[in-house]
């Protein structure tokens, strides 16, 4: 696969992303004797799909017949942009498509994906005013959650950071040319570092407020028991749980009394739930239980999560009384130093 369209597939796997759907490269290494360039992996809350991937720099109307299913994987055609009469086409033949400026159409059973009407394909360079950058929307706070987190991660291959912030390799690509564009990561003899780390973390922790903390909310739950959690060390290495919020941030300093425990999980710990005999609560419980949107084999038999994560949850409550431990806590952490003064 040449530079130019590696490029034109990882934009089409950022345009995925953007639309809450995950896609891995299955096989990237096209054979002589193969139509197709590419197989990937999407993933979607209904179910997963494979697709053959057909890039094509340009299509027109003439040309859009030409795509056909071959076999039982879908087709999958990723084009610089894709017009409304070619689209028109591969929709009545349920050929699924996306191109770069996040035209997209894909049916499967219980999900339709139908994206129209943009015009020519964005630009590699940051957005314009009142246009996020994508560093800073959620998949892209994912991937600056493992930059930040792991020292010297900004020069691992791209896949190993996409595979360990859960984001496709397209968002990886896209966050990692606009953090070089806004002189956050430089490249050198020594491969690509960090740069004004200290700035890059406070936008870090100004985002997540507002984008990726809302949305990793498994459930609130209620517990008659209040003091529970200090005999939960041990369950909570066994189902491979992590604490995080303000009940890291007594763990680390006895001084400040949790309201309420923070867990993190990769999916809704049952065992513990019914172990504790917590209880749903309709509103804000003394027991939040969020998403584990990180894999960090480094970090993973901590019981705390990494300390960034900490002070975000702590900053991103609003609460006078954890905002305070929350400077203490940059003061006083050696990783939150480290970022602090880079």
């Amino acid at each position: 696969m040449t530079a130019e369209e590696q490029d034109l597939l990882d934009a089409a796997l950022g345009r995925l992303s953007e639309a809450e759907l995950q896609s891995v490269v299955i096989d990237d290494r096209r054979s002589p004797d193969a139509d197709f360039d590419a197989v990937i992996r999407v993933n979607a809350p209904v179910g997963t799909e494979l697709y053959e991937v057909r890039l094509k720099k340009k299509v027109s109307r003439s040309s859009a017949s030409a795509i056909q299913h071959k076999g039982d994987r879908r087709v999958l055609v990723v084009s610089q942009h894709i017009p409304d009469s070619v689209a028109e086409v591969w929709r009545d033949r349920d050929i699924h498509f996306v191109d770069s400026a996040g035209n997209m159409y894909l049916r499967w059973p219980e999900l339709l994906v139908d994206v129209r009407g943009r015009h020519g394909p964005s630009a590699s360079r940051p957005a314009g005013l009142g246009q996020p950058l994508r560093a800073f929307r959620s998949s892209g706070l994912r991937v600056l959650f493992i930059l930040l987190s792991e020292p010297n991660s900004a020069d691992l291959p791209y896949r190993e950071i996409a595979r360990s912030s859960g984001a496709s390799l397209g968002t990886v690509q896209w966050v990692m040319k606009e953090l070089e564009q806004l002189g956050y990561v430089q490249t050198g003899p020594q491969g690509r570092r960090l740069s004004r780390v200290a700035d890059l973390f406070n936008k870090w922790v100004e985002a997540y407020a507002l984008d990726l903390w809302p949305r990793l909310t498994l459930g609130q739950f209620e517990s008659a028991d209040t003091a529970w959690w200090t005999r939960a060390n041990q369950t909570m290495r066994d189902e491979g749980l992590q604490w995080g919020g303000e009940t890291a941030a007594h763990f680390l300093n006895p001084y400040l009394r949790p309201g309420r425990a923070v867990i993190y999980a990769s999916a809704l710990p049952q065992r513990l739930v019914l172990h504790y005999r917590l209880r749903r609560s309709e509103g804000d419980g003394n027991v939040e239980i969020r998403r584990r949107f990180w894999d960090l084999p480094s970090k993973a038999s901590q019981p705390l999560v990494p300390a960034p994560l900490i002070y975000a949850d702590l900053v991103a409550s609003g609460d006078p009384r954890l905002l305070e431990a929350a400077a203490e806590m940059r003061e006083r952490d050696d990783e939150l130093r480290r970022l602090s003064h880079r």
